[in-house]
C-alpha cells in the first residue's frame, strides 16, 4: 500500500496503531549474568485515538489547526492513520515539543558543568555521535545537551553562553562514532538544543522528523505519561 497517490490523496488503509521506537543502543557492561539490567523494549505500540478527540483537545489548547481536523467530517471512532490533504504532520511543528539540532556553542567544560548535571552516556566502546547523545537527553526530557569527548551531558538550560564561550577550535575533537562530527575538547563542552523550548499542548517523539522530507500518514496517540502525542504510522512505500 503506498503512503500517498501521485495526486497527494491521503492514505486510506486500516492500520489504527504506531510504532514507538526506544533508545538506540545500550551497552552496560554485566559482571553478573544472572542479574542482568532490566532495559526497556526498543519497539513498542501504542493505539491511536480518535481524530475529533484529538482535535478537540487541540482546540481547547488553542491550536488553530484543530478547526481544520473537525472540518473533515471525521467520525467520532475514526482512529486511523491519516495524511489529511493540506495537513501534513509538520503543520504542527510551532505547537510541538519535537527534536532540534540547534548549534548554541563551544563553550568552557568545567565553567558550565552546573549547567548540565544528567550524565546520560558514557562511552567506553567508541561509538559516541550527536545522534545518540541528542536522543538520550531527548527522551530524559531535556533541552540541551552537551557533548565532551565519550561522555554525553543534558541540561535544561545554559545560563551565559557569552560568558562560557570559547573559539571553536577548542571544540574540534572529532567524534569517535562519526569523525564528520565535533564531540568537544580537552576543556571544552559542545552544546546543541535538542528540544523545541515552552510548554506545547502535543509531543513528536524524537524519532519522528518533521522535515519536509519525512511525510506521511499519522495519528495522535497517549504517550507514557498520557499526554497528547503525534507520530507517522509505520505504512510501507
Amino acid at each position: 500500500t503506498c503512503r500517498t497517490t501521485l495526486g497527494g490523496e491521503e492514505y486510506i488503509g486500516n492500520l489504527s496503531i504506531v510504532h514507538l521506537f526506544g533508545t538506540a543502543q545500550v551497552r552496560e557492561p554485566v559482571s553478573d549474568i544472572n542479574n542482568l539490567p532490566k532495559i526497556a523494549p526498543y519497539l513498542s505500540t501504542a493505539n491511536c485515538i480518535g481524530w475529533n478527540s484529538a482535535a478537540r483537545e487541540l482546540q481547547a489548547a488553542g491550536v488553530p489547526l484543530a478547526a481544520q481536523i473537525l472540518a473533515m467530517g471525521y467520525s467520532e471512532d475514526d482512529s486511523k492513520c491519516r495524511q489529511p490533504r493540506g495537513l501534513p504532520l509538520k503543520s504542527f511543528q510551532d505547537n510541538s515539543t519535537h527534536q532540534m539540532h540547534l548549534y548554541v556553542g563551544c563553550l568552557d567544560k568545567n565553567a558550565s558543568a552546573a549547567d548540565f548535571p544528567h550524565l546520560c552516556l558514557q562511552d567506553p566502546y567508541g561509538w559516541m555521535n550527536h545522534e545518540r547523545c541528542a536522543e538520550c537527553c531527548y527522551v530524559a526530557n531535556y533541552t540541551y545537551m552537551a557533548l565532551h569527548g565519550d561522555q554525553c551531558l543534558c541540561g535544561e538550560e545554559v545560563s551565559n553562553v557569552t560568558a562560557l564561550s570559547l573559539s571553536d577550535f577548542a571544540c574540534s575533537r572529532k567524534c569517535r562514532g562519526n569523525i564528520a562530527e565535533a564531540c568537544g575538547g580537552d576543556a571544552a563542552a559542545i552544546v546543541y538544543q535538542v528540544r523545541s523550548s515552552g510548554s506545547n499542548p502535543l509531543f513528536i517523539p524524537f524519532r519522528a522528523s518533521i522535515d519536509s522530507f519525512n511525510e506521511g500518514p499519522y495519528c495522535f496517540y497517549r504517550g507514557n505519561s498520557g499526554q497528547l502525542s503525534a507520530t507517522y504510522c509505520n505504512v510501507p512505500f
